[in-house]
């Protein structure tokens, strides 16, 4: 096998690397110290060697190379590292085709143009749907919620500004042949729609998973009451979606996004729920997050109890 990781080393910097992973704010200057990117560091502990060819956590007593720097920042074991430097260098190896060739980026291939409609859209969607209008607007501003036209019916669509994930259903509730959702291609399940907002949000900002887009709506519409009812210091949250209890994978690119933040889990009340609650439990305690889950009664969603819940027991 082609030493990728000697060459992966002779190659990049530790600066050029902070960049392509897209960790927080600019790389810090050489000799420098500064906080940890992967965890909470109120006594900044790091620096980058003058060499730029080593990342050192002090306080850890970890000394990482290129090659370590990457797997720390992505949360993967050599494999996964591995693969991260074939995709990036377009090496060819002539080995497996797990290695050698990167799938190429998956790109939605929406049914008609996205559009954010207008405070009649709003308004109408807002009642039909049992919605706040403000968290309707809110959830247009931000990217997430947009309107389609799908054979002459009118949709809502869930997705953000990396448009790499989706979900398109039907605004008065009806089905496509039979099916809730329509079927999308090139959706990429392991990218949580709203999670782009997470590039732009401080690390003390919250991550709120809900279990599918309905529920992503119904956060942002609860999100809303607790700003306007509570008083005093409020907690920040971002409001992200699952797309399916069954998903068990979270896109490299947000790792560095996730890590060292609070996410509360709100799986649906059944069986698939606590599955799906335990094995992200386990994915984000591994990246060094902290997780709470909120437990829902038996059979019921998010938005089954919207009107039955106080925004402050979900988000305090």
């Amino acid at each position: 096998m082609k030493d990728i990781f000697s060459e992966a080393n002779a190659t990049y910097t530790i600066t050029a690397l902070w960049k392509m992973l897209r960790l927080p704010g600019s790389p810090p200057q050489l000799g420098t110290k500064f906080s940890s990117p992967f965890r909470p560091d109120e006594h900044p502990s790091c620096d980058i060697s003058k060499d730029d060819r080593w990342f050192s956590d002090r306080s850890r007593g970890d000394h990482l190379d290129r090659v370590g720097f990457v797997r720390e920042a992505i949360g993967g074991d050599w494999t996964d590292t591995r693969a991260w430097f074939l995709e990036r260098m377009g090496i060819d190896t002539g080995e497996s085709p797990t290695f050698t060739t990167a799938e190429p980026e998956k790109r939605i291939q929406w049914p008609g143009d996205l559009v954010t409609g207008n405070e009649e859209t709003w308004t109408a969607f807002a009642k039909k749907r049992g919605l706040s209008y403000r968290s309707v607007y809110v959830a247009v501003q931000s990217g997430i919620l947009r309107f389609v036209m799908v054979n002459g019916i009118r949709c809502f669509v869930i997705t953000d500004e990396a448009n790499k994930a989706g979900e398109i259903r039907r605004c008065d509730g009806g089905a496509f042949n039979g099916e809730k959702v329509y079927r999308l291609k090139g959706v990429d399940k392991s990218w949580l729609p709203g999670a782009a907002m997470l590039k732009h949000s401080k690390k003390e900002t919250g991550i709120f998973i809900t279990e599918g887009t309905t529920d992503l709506l119904t956060a942002f519409h609860l999100l809303c009451r607790y700003r306007m009812e509570v008083t005093g210091i409020l907690n920040s949250w971002q409001p992200i979606a699952l797309l399916g209890a069954a998903n068990k994978t979270l896109h490299p690119e947000l790792v560095p996004w996730f890590r060292g933040r609070h996410v509360r889990l709100v799986p649906d009340g059944d069986n698939s729920g606590r599955i799906m609650a335990a094995n992200w439990r386990e994915l984000l305690l591994e990246i060094g997050c902290t997780v709470d889950v909120v437990i829902l009664p038996e059979g019921k969603d998010l938005t089954d109890v919207k009107d039955e819940i106080e925004p402050e027991e979900l988000f305090s």
